[in-house]
């Protein structure tokens, strides 16, 4: 089955924030967090995550299995705060922070060289995070120094997701996933220009993204 290619129409800033609350409300209604809404819905964490911020340009298939998930309309969702007062503050977690350089040491021996960092994420209280800081320019121009990823263990990746990911015996990378029906493929996130997805037979899937925030000065400690 050929699937067509779906162009997302920009989104005002009003209406991402009327997304946003709905979504936070109806997920603390129904006891979902982000990580089984990926599962269950199919849709990447930082998709789920960038919605329920007010940031992003949601398409309307996107729209509309969060709609079917949680059973209301696309207008209900879209149109209509649905319940403003029960959307949850996020938790502020302390995690360990390590230098995109020495990530690598850090899974083995859970030593963070850069100390600790503090971030907003709801609904991963019971999750192993830490936090990767680019303090080089391995990233540029896509991610520039200064940019801290927020990362979970343990975590099935969605497509277009970035993870962590150790391929055959190399260190581990940042790479953007993409899933083809039971494999996943694994794109550079810094080259340049465009390079198409590489399939490997050995890898290991180490976390997954939440979020990147960019500090101002660099330093996120």
């Amino acid at each position: 089955m050929v699937k067509g290619v779906e162009k997302a129409q920009p989104v005002n800033d009003g209406l991402l924030n009327v997304i946003a609350g709905n979504l936070a409300s109806l997920m603390q209604r129904h006891g979902v967090d982000a990580m089984r809404l990926s599962d269950e819905t199919g849709l990447g964490i930082a998709t789920i995550n960038n919605l329920r911020r007010g940031v992003g340009n949601p398409t309307l298939s996107t729209l509309g299995e969060l709609a079917r998930y949680f059973q209301v309309s696309i207008g209900e969702l879209a149109e209509a705060r649905l319940d403003p007062a029960a959307r949850p503050r996020q938790a502020v977690f302390s995690m360990p922070l390590v230098g995109i350089g020495h990530v690598g040491d850090f899974i083995d021996t859970e030593v963070a060289d850069q100390g600790h960092y503090c971030a907003e994420v709801a609904g991963y209280a019971d999750r192993p995070l830490f936090a990767v800081l680019v303090n080089n320019d391995t990233l540029y121009p896509h991610y520039a120094q200064g940019t801290v990823f927020v990362m979970v263990r343990e975590s099935r990746p969605q497509d277009g997701d970035i993870v962590l990911v150790r391929i055959g015996a190399n260190p581990p990378c940042l790479r953007r996933v993409y899933v083809e029906e039971e494999f996943l493929l694994f794109s550079s996130i810094a080259a340049l220009n465009d390079v198409a997805p590489s399939l490997y037979k050995n890898y290991q899937v180490l976390a997954v993204v939440l979020k990147a925030i960019k500090t101002l000065s660099g330093d996120a400690r």
